[in-house]
């Protein structure tokens, strides 16, 4: 999938989080966007996955050179972020079969991600009784086994020890391949893979 930025810009109670910013993300291409805190890395990941709009410019999405509106382009993204919300009364083998009721899977059998991630023992707990750190590597493996041509990751190893965020890393290398990737952190651990760097910095 291409995406395509035209003049984008974003104002929360009168001023401007960032302005005229321009991309073009080519079919394939991994991305990390990297900036301060406050720079709207995260902002501008939501935009992109169509959670929030522009307050200026546009965004375009295109498949083999055919445009994509703004509501379908859902189904051709995975996203996981901090602020996506996972339903925590569900278990984790509740919670897989409710994901890939709508969305198609990169693996013979979803409930296999339990096992990639180490979670095998934990299927039939609710997600209300995982710690910070399953709950993350859960909602990435969601994102990364999710059979789409647009993958965004926000800070995917953030709450996770060295020892899981090697393993993690490894597993979005392995799932990114064929895709456009664009991964929004400034921990150089999550990025020493990615092709390109994207620089965010705040609004004059």
């Amino acid at each position: 999938m291409d995406i395509l930025l035209e003049n984008i810009g974003k104002k929360y109670y009168g001023r401007w989080l960032f302005r005229h910013l321009n991309l073009h993300i080519e079919s394939g291409q991994n991305w990390v966007i990297k900036g301060p805190n406050g720079s709207g890395k995260s902002t501008l990941m939501q935009m992109i996955a169509g959670s929030t709009g522009a307050s200026e410019g546009k965004i375009s999405y295109l498949i083999h050179g055919a445009s994509i509106s703004g509501t379908a382009v859902y189904q051709q993204l995975a996203w996981a972020a901090p602020g996506v919300s996972l339903f925590l009364d569900l278990s984790l083998k509740e919670s897989i079969k409710l994901h890939f009721s709508f969305k198609k899977c990169l693996l013979k059998d979803p409930l296999s991600l339990a096992e990639i991630l180490d979670l095998e023992k934990h299927l039939h707990k609710p997600l209300k009784f995982f710690s910070s750190g399953m709950l993350q590597r859960f909602s990435v493996g969601l994102a990364l086994i999710s059979d789409t041509p647009l993958l965004l990751l926000d800070e995917p190893t953030s709450n996770l020890d060295e020892i899981q965020s090697a393993k993690l890393i490894a597993l979005i290398q392995t799932y990114c391949e064929n895709r456009t990737l664009i991964l929004a952190s400034n921990l150089g651990r999550e990025a020493h893979f990615i092709q390109h760097v994207w620089e965010l910095k705040q609004a004059n």
